[in-house]
């Protein structure tokens, strides 16, 4: 099977996409040395675009004798993605390689497309040890064991804070459920190169439009590689949504795994209330450490 490329014309603004440094989740442990679940990368944490010089993809590209038909297939896709996700779930399991070990978590995950989620992380036994919430304003982490919520705001220094990683909330959600910027132009390659505007190199799969892979550079200097895989069979979905997802980042080859066991698209909104960080956990203590911060 061959693939397309597609690349972009121009680096976007600094600080407008994709700065992914330092997926490492930081957990709350006896050392005290951890903070919270990253949440964030989890999902996909599977990092979206970048700026500047992109990385080179290692997957071998083969011509594409129909580069046009596979971009009619891509915006399909992702057409279809902004029509059915308004509301979506997934259960699965996050495992996180860096220098400091492995972790591996039960999630489930509830989201309006990109821009509403909440995330919940369970312990061993099952038990609720982080949940994560974001918005278009906020972000909110709260840590089970000390009763303790932290609000920052929903950019890339709120999730910094949280989690390590430069990134908005809303472009790691968009990552998750698969989604890019559709703007493209065509450029005459023998590689089937397409430049977009956001700064991401893609590569398709010519059969379905679906992404295959991303990468591209951060803001810190160093870059990401995001992987997808696609199940042969999606069961009951009316939309094709990622089994695996594999986030590999440079420097120090820190990885992230989420491998998704069960894929909903809702029909019915979630209640009005199911995002509600302070009527869920009423008694537990709120730290702002951006308050008060122009």
């Amino acid at each position: 099977m061959g693939y397309v490329v597609f690349q972009t014309s121009s680096p976007p603004r600094r600080g407008s996409r994709r700065p992914l440094r330092n997926l490492v989740p930081r957990f709350r442990g006896d050392d005290g040395n951890g903070a919270f679940f990253t949440v964030g990368l989890l999902l996909l944490t599977v990092m979206v675009s970048g700026c500047a010089t992109l990385p080179q993809p290692e997957r071998p590209r083969a011509v594409d004798p129909h580069p046009l038909l596979t971009l009619e297939r891509f915006h399909a896709d992702q057409q279809r993605r902004l029509d059915r996700l308004h509301q979506w779930q997934v259960a699965g399991i996050l495992e996180v390689t860096t220098d400091r070990g492995s972790r591996r978590l039960r999630t489930e995950i509830q989201g309006e497309t990109a821009h509403r989620a909440k995330v919940t992380l369970f312990g061993l036994m099952q038990q609720v040890v982080g949940v994560l919430f974001a918005d278009s304003e906020v972000i909110r982490m709260v840590d089970a064991d000390k009763q303790q919520i932290v609000e920052v705001p929903a950019n890339a220094a709120g999730l910094r804070h949280l989690i390590g990683i430069d990134l908005p909330p809303e472009e790691l959600f968009e990552s998750m459920i698969a989604l890019a910027n559709p703007e493209v132009e065509h450029e005459a390659s023998p590689s089937a190169i397409w430049l977009t505007r956001l700064g991401e190199r893609l590569i398709l799969d010519p059969e379905t439009g679906l992404i295959q892979e991303r990468s591209g550079q951060t803001e810190s200097g160093g870059s990401y590689r995001v992987i997808y895989e696609w199940p042969e069979r999606q069961n009951d979905l009316s939309l094709p949504m990622p089994s695996r997802i594999q986030v590999t980042m440079q420097p120090g080859e820190s990885q992230v795994h989420y491998t998704a066991r069960q894929w909903r698209i809702l029909d019915k909104p979630f209640a009005t209330n199911w995002f509600s960080v302070l009527e869920h956990y009423a008694g537990f203590a709120v730290e702002r450490p951006f308050q008060g911060t122009p």
